[in-house]
């Protein structure tokens, strides 16, 4: 429960005693409970009843992919590799050349 303190402070504008004296001052307390929370009875939602559903098995579907006759796409053969890697590969000599050039220029460059 929550209690919530409302302070007022009054202060009187009348005659003061002296100069130094003090006015009159009030402080009110207001305190605000609010009413004690009486808890109504658990009444549960009403539910409908659950459908019915049948026992029977359902009907046997053929196992068939699909339903008409399915005809492949024409794909052109794969090419055959060699499962087994030659020991070296070989390559064309124009391309051995300009290899072995590419590889002096690169280490007279490097010198």
């Amino acid at each position: 429960m929550s209690v919530i303190i409302l302070a007022l402070r009054r202060q009187d504008s009348g005659d003061r005693i002296q100069e130094t004296g003090d006015r009159r001052q009030e402080i009110i307390f207001y305190l605000f409970s609010p009413l004690p929370h009486t808890p109504q009875p658990y009444t549960p939602h009403p539910t409908t009843p659950l459908p019915h559903y049948p026992t029977t098995p359902l009907p046997h579907y053929p196992t068939t992919l699909h339903p008409t006759p399915h005809t492949p796409h024409p794909t052109p053969p794969l090419p055959h590799y060699p499962t087994t890697p030659h020991p070296t590969p070989h390559f064309p000599i124009p391309f051995k050349q300009d290899l072995v050039l590419v590889l002096k220029g690169g280490l007279l460059l490097t010198d």
